[in-house]
């Protein structure tokens, strides 16, 4: 009788297992509709050990961030995304000299940023969205 018990027990915990992946696909799909979009980009220069880029994204986001050499960039890459905003000038200190944004493939779209000597990422990090706060993309670093 016990041996039946357990095997009831996991037949029924299966079944609800089931249920309940199933059940939440179509939720899960639902909140990633709404295409990734770039709102707005800005540069800060104020820290004394690192300048910092901002991308205002209309929410939350994976992200891959790195850098290469020969020309010396800054590399982001994020789910496809609509580009929102302008290129604003970039301020001196950012050693930045163009930016340009693309598609790489299906699914990922790029931010490569130009940079006037080799750089180093020293952090980066998405600061969630709260109220009229749009979510941000912060990039910090260094030469």
């Amino acid at each position: 009788m016990q041996k039946f018990y357990i095997i009831f027990h996991v037949i029924v915990f299966a079944a609800l297992g089931v249920l309940c992946s199933v059940s939440a696909l179509p939720l899960a799909h639902a909140q990633n509709n709404d295409i990734l979009s770039v709102e707005k980009i800005r540069f800060g220069t104020t820290h004394a050990d690192k300048i910092r880029t901002v991308l205002e994204i209309n929410q939350n986001a994976d992200f891959r961030v790195f850098t290469l050499t020969k020309p010396d960039r800054i590399v982001i890459d994020l789910p496809s995304f609509n580009w929102n905003t302008s290129v604003p000038e970039f301020p001196n200190a950012t050693d930045i000299t163009a930016l340009r944004y693309g598609n790489l493939k299906p699914g990922i779209s790029r931010v490569v940023l130009d940079v006037a000597q080799p750089v180093r990422i020293k952090d980066a990090f998405v600061l969630p969205g709260q109220g009229n706060t749009a979510a941000r993309l912060v990039v910090d670093y260094a030469f």
